[in-house]
C-alpha cells in the first residue's frame, strides 16, 4: 500500500498537497497524521466526497510499502507514521519547502524548493507531466498558496508562487472560495483568547528590533492560536511576535515574523519546534510560561542581528577640501569633475566645517566667482549622525530635513556619509547579502582543497591585522556559475601592500609591490595572488590610464566593468562566504546579462568594449540594451582612436585566445570592430569556415598545442589576414607592434601558401620531402595550412609529419661522423642531412646502415 500524509494539524498548504500528490500517485492513499486545522476542517465538510482522506485509526501499517510525505520533513510532526520513516523497507517520497534542520527526514527522493509554499512544487510537477487539473482541484491549490504565502505578500514568497497561482486562476480557481476560508471570522472562544493575549502582551527593544511576547492560560484546548497570533501582528507594526499559551497540559508557542533576513525556525528549534525563517511554532509540557519567556529572549538576544547602522551603509573614506589650502569655487567645481559628486565636504583638521552643492558652485561659476573663497558659500549648520546610527533614525532624519545626504562623524571627525540613495537601497534588500552565505560555501566547498585552505589562510590573517578582505572579480562570478578559475583577486578595505607583506610573510612567498597603483602580487607554488587596497580610479581624459584614490569596499567594486564582476566574498573568519552583492551581479548572471554600472564606462575604458563582447560570448550571455546602447555610442563617436594600438592589440589577443572565440569575432564583426584590425578583413563564408576549422583542429591536436604553447590566438589571425596582401599585413605588424618572434609566424603571404600546397600534392613525394618542407614552418602556421586546405592527401601528409616526424629521433650525429674517421669540412652537413633524409624514408634502420650509405654517398659524390 501506498499513502499519502502530512504534518499534524494540516493547514491548506497540507490538504493541498496531499490532493495534488494523489495525481502524480493515484494509487496512493490519503492519511490526516492527526485532525487537521478548524477552516479545513470546513472545507472538508463541504468537499469530503471529492477527496477522500483518512484517519490511521486502524491502518494496517505493516502493508505499507510507500510513503509520500509532503509539507514537513520533521519526523515529530507526523504523529503515529513517524516511525515508518526509519523501515528499511518503506520507500520514502518528500516535497516540501521546509528548511532543513539537523533532524530532517531524507527520503529516497527528495523534492525541496525554497519556495513559499509547498503545493508550488507539486503543481509545477503535475503541469510538467500535463495531468489536468478540475476548477475545484485548481481552487483547493490555490487556497494552498494563498494561505502559506498570506495572499502572496509574505516575504517569503517567490515568482514561482505567484506564476502558479495565475496558472491555477486560469484553470478555474474560485478567489470567492479562497477569500472565504482564508479570511474567516473568529468564534466566541478565539476572541476572548485574543482579548487575554492582548491584555497580557509586551514589547521588547531588542537591537532596535519591536518584539511582543505575549501570554494566556486557558483550561481548554482552542484551535488557530496561529491565526490569531497574526491577527495581533497585524494590529501592531511589529518585527517579530510569540505568543506562548498553555491549553490543558501543552504549552503552545506561535512565533511569527516580518525580517527578511532572521531565521524565526532556529529560535524554536530549542524547544522542539520548527517551520520557516516567517513563521514557526512549538509544543512543550510542563514548562513554566515565565521561563519559556524568559529563554526565548535570551535566544531572541543571542541570535538577533543589530539593524542596520550609518557605519554599515555608509561610503568611506570621505572625500573633502580642507579650508587650510584656502579653496576657491574653482577648486570645487574641479572636485566635482574629479569625483562626480552632488555635494562636497569641507574639513579643517579632518573636523567637518560645512558642506557645498553642486548646483551652488555652478550658479557661483555662472557669476563668474570662480577664485570666491568656498567658505563664503558652504553651509555650515550641519545635521550629523554617529557611526551606530539605526537606519530608521538615518530616514527620519533625511525626510525631517529635507537632506541627499548626512555626514558621519567619530570623535568630532569626519567617519563616512550616508546618501539618499545609500538609504533606499538599504531599505528595498538591495545592497544587503542577496545570497545565503550557505549557497556562496557550498560553491567554495568545490574548490580544490589548497585553494580553500588559502582562502582560509587570507581572511585569518585579515582577523590578525583588523582588517577586511574580500575575494572578488572574475573569480567569484566564475565560482558562482560553477566554472574553473583560480585566478585569486582580493581587495583589502585599508593598505592592501601591508598586508599582502604580512600575508606573503605567513606564506613564505614571494612578493612583488606597486605602491602607484596600491596593488601587490604574491607568487605560490602553483598560482599567484593579486591583491589590491579598495580604490577608486579617476579617468583624466577617454582612455587614460587611471589616477588611483583609496575607498570603500562599495567604491571599489562600482568603479569595475560589469555588475557580473562587481560582486565580492567576505573571507574573514566571521563571515567567511558572505556575498556581497551591491549592483545585481548575481540576478544579471542568473539572467545571462552583460551590464555597465555607469553611463561613461565604455568612454572611461573603451577596452570595456572588447570585454562585453568576450563575457557575452564565452557564457552565452547578452548585453542588456541599455549597454549596448552605450556601447554603440561609444563606436560612433570613434572612441578608440584615443586608445593605443597596443591596447587594442592586447584586447584583439584575448578575444582569439579565447576557447570558442568564431561567435565573437562575428559579433565584433556585427559592430564593425573587425575593421580595426584593417578595413579590408570581412568574414566571407569560406574564412568563417576556415575558422571553424581550426577550432576543430585545437581540440583534434590539443595534446600537441598544450606542449608546445602554440599560441591559438595566431592561428586564428592568420585566417584573419589571409584575406589581404603581404604588403598591408606588413602594416598591421607595424600598427600594432607585433614582436619579432610573432612577425616571422604571420609574415606568410598567399605565394609561400601556394608553393607549400603546391609541392604537398605532389603524389610521389618522400617523407624526407615532406620533412623538409615543413620542418622550419611554426606549428601555427602549420595548423592555419590544414584548416585551409580541403585536399585529404595534404591534410594526412601535414598530420604524418605532427605525430610522426616533428620529434623524429635521428641515429647519427656529427660525433658519429667523427668516430668513423672522416675529418670535420664542409661535407658534414650535406652527409648528416642525406644519412637523415634515408632513415626518414626507411632505408637506415642501423647505425651500420648509415655507415654503408655514407661510403656509397662518398663514392658518389667522388669525395
Amino acid at each position: 500500500m501506498q499513502i499519502i500524509i502530512s504534518h499534524q494539524n494540516a493547514d491548506f498548504d497540507a490538504l493541498s498537497s496531499m490532493a495534488a500528490a494523489s495525481k502524480l500517485y493515484p494509487q496512493a492513499k490519503l492519511y490526516f497524521t492527526s485532525s487537521p486545522e478548524q477552516n479545513v476542517r470546513d472545507f472538508m465538510v463541504l468537499y469530503q466526497k471529492i477527496i477522500k482522506i483518512n484517519y490511521p485509526k486502524g491502518i494496517d501499517k505493516l502493508s505499507i510499502n510507500k510513503l509520500i510525505i509532503v509539507d514537513c520533513r520533521a519526523p515529530n510532526r507526523l504523529g503515529e507514521f513517524k516511525d515508518l520513516v526509519n523501515n528499511p523497507q518503506i520507500e520514502v517520497d518528500i516535497y516540501d519547502h521546509h528548511p532543513a534542520t539537523y533532524e530532517s527526514i531524507i527520503g529516497d527522493r527528495n523534492i525541496i524548493k525554497n519556495y513559499g509554499a509547498t503545493i508550488t512544487i507539486l503543481v509545477k510537477k503535475i503541469k510538467e507531466k500535463k495531468i489536468f487539473i478540475n476548477p475545484i482541484e485548481a481552487t483547493l491549490f490555490a487556497l494552498g498558496i494563498y494561505e502559506e504565502t498570506g495572499s502572496l505578500t509574505f516575504s517569503s514568497t517567490t515568482k514561482e508562487d505567484i506564476e502558479t497561482a495565475a496558472y491555477l486562476l486560469n484553470l478555474g480557481a474560485n478567489l470567492k472560495i479562497v477569500s472565504r476560508f482564508i479570511h474567516h471570522s473568529l468564534n466566541k472562544h478565539q476572541r476572548n483568547l485574543l482579548s487575554k493575549l492582548l491584555q497580557s502582551s509586551k514589547i521588547y527593544n531588542i537591537h532596535s528590533f519591536k518584539v511582543l511576547i505575549t501570554k494566556a492560560k486557558i483550561s481548554h484546548y482552542i484551535e488557530e492560536l496561529a491565526l490569531i497570533t497574526h491577527r495581533i501582528m497585524d494590529l501592531e507594526q511589529l518585527d517579530i511576535i510569540l505568543s506562548i499559551v498553555l491549553m490543558k497540559e501543552k504549552t503552545y508557542i506561535i512565533g511569527r515574523s516580518a525580517l527578511i533576513d532572521f531565521d524565526l525556525n532556529n529560535v524554536l528549534a530549542d524547544f522542539g519546534g520548527g517551520g520557516h525563517p516567517q513563521a514557526a511554532s512549538a509544543v512543550v509540557k510542563n514548562k513554566d510560561l515565565g521561563k519559556i519567556e524568559e529563554e526565548l529572549l535570551k535566544t531572541l538576544k543571542n541570535t538577533l542581528k543589530p539593524k542596520l547602522t550609518a557605519q554599515e551603509i555608509m561610503s568611506a573614506p570621505v572625500r573633502y577640501i580642507d579650508l587650510k589650502e584656502e579653496p576657491k569655487m574653482e577648486d570645487a567645481k574641479n572636485a566635482f569633475l574629479r569625483y562626480g559628486y552632488s555635494s562636497l565636504i569641507i574639513t579643517q583638521d579632518k573636523k567637518l566645517k560645512g558642506i557645498i552643492s553642486r548646483t551652488d558652485v555652478d550658479k557661483a561659476i555662472q557669476h563668474k566667482f570662480n577664485n570666491a573663497p568656498l567658505k563664503f558659500y558652504m553651509t555650515k549648520k550641519l545635521v550629523t549622525a554617529a557611526p551606530d546610527t539605526s537606519l530608521e533614525e538615518l530616514q527620519s532624519l533625511m525626510q525631517e530635513h529635507n537632506l541627499g545626504k548626512i555626514p558621519i562623524l567619530k570623535q568630532k571627525k569626519i567617519f563616512g556619509i550616508v546618501t539618499r540613495s545609500d538609504i533606499l537601497k538599504a531599505l528595498h534588500q538591495i545592497n544587503l547579502k542577496i545570497q545565503s552565505p550557505f549557497i556562496v560555501l557550498e560553491n567554495l566547498n568545490k574548490l580544490p582543497y589548497f585553494i580553500q585552505k588559502i582562502l582560509k589562510h587570507c581572511g585569518k590573517i585579515a582577523d590578525k591585522l583588523n582588517l577586511n578582505v574580500y575575494a572578488v572579480g572574475g573569480f567569484v562570478r566564475d565560482l558562482l556559475l560553477g566554472v574553473e578559475n583560480l585566478d585569486i583577486d582580493l581587495v583589502v578595505e585599508g593598505d592592501g601592500i601591508f598586508y599582502a607583506q604580512e600575508l606573503a610573510k605567513s606564506l613564505k612567498a614571494k612578493i612583488k609591490t606597486h605602491e602607484k597603483f596600491k596593488t601587490a602580487l604574491i607568487f605560490l607554488k602553483n598560482f599567484k595572488i593579486d591583491i589590491a587596497s579598495s580604490r577608486i580610479e579617476f579617468y583624466t581624459r577617454p582612455a587614460a590610464l587611471p589616477e588611483v584614490l583609496g575607498s570603500s569596499l562599495k567604491q571599489d567594486l562600482y568603479r569595475r566593468d560589469f555588475t557580473i564582476n562587481a560582486m565580492a566574498i567576505n573571507l574573514n573568519q566571521n563571515n567567511f562566504g558572505k556575498l556581497i552583492d551591491f549592483f545585481g551581479g548575481r540576478k544579471d548572471l542568473k539572467q545571462g546579462i552583460v551590464r555597465v554600472l555607469h553611463n561613461l564606462s565604455f568612454i572611461d575604458d573603451p577596452t570595456r568594449i572588447f570585454r562585453a563582447i568576450r563575457f557575452e560570448k564565452r557564457y552565452q550571455f547578452k548585453m542588456d540594451y541599455h549597454t549596448e546602447s552605450l556601447l554603440k555610442n561609444a563606436l560612433r563617436i570613434k572612441i578608440f582612436n584615443s586608445l593605443t594600438n597596443e591596447r587594442i592589440r592586447e584586447e584583439i589577443i584575448l578575444i582569439l585566445s579565447e576557447l570558442k572565440p568564431i561567435p565573437a569575432i562575428k559579433r565584433m564583426e556585427e559592430l564593425k570592430i573587425l575593421k580595426l584590425i584593417h578595413p579590408d578583413i570581412h568574414l566571407y563564408p569560406k574564412i568563417i569556415e576556415i575558422l571553424e576549422k581550426i577550432t576543430n583542429l585545437l581540440i583534434q591536436y590539443q595534446q600537441i598545442i598544450k606542449e608546445e604553447k602554440i599560441k591559438s590566438w595566431l592561428i586564428y589571425f592568420l585566417a584573419l589576414i589571409s584575406q589581404i596582401e603581404i604588403k598591408q599585413i606588413q602594416e598591421i605588424v607595424k600598427k600594432y607592434k607585433v614582436s619579432k618572434q610573432e612577425m616571422n609566424k604571420l609574415s606568410f603571404d598567399k605565394q609561400k601558401i601556394a608553393n607549400i600546397f603546391r609541392s604537398l600534392i605532389n603524389r610521389d613525394l618522400t617523407n624526407s620531402e615532406i620533412y623538409r618542407l615543413l620542418e622550419n614552418l611554426p606549428l601555427e602556421v602549420i595548423f592555419y595550412l590544414i584548416a585551409r586546405t580541403n585536399f585529404l592527401l595534404i591534410k594526412q601528409r601535414i598530420n604524418n609529419y605532427l605525430i610522426k616526424f616533428r620529434k623524429f629521433k635521428f641515429l647519427i650525429k656529427g660525433a658519429d661522423l667523427i668516430k668513423w674517421g672522416y675529418s670535420p669540412s664542409k661535407f658534414y652537413k650535406d652527409a648528416l642531412k642525406y644519412l637523415q633524409n634515408c632513415q626518414l624514408n626507411g632505408l637506415i634502420k642501423t647505425k651500420k646502415d648509415a655507415k654503408n650509405l655514407l661510403k656509397e654517398y662518398i663514392r658518389n659524390k667522388g669525395i
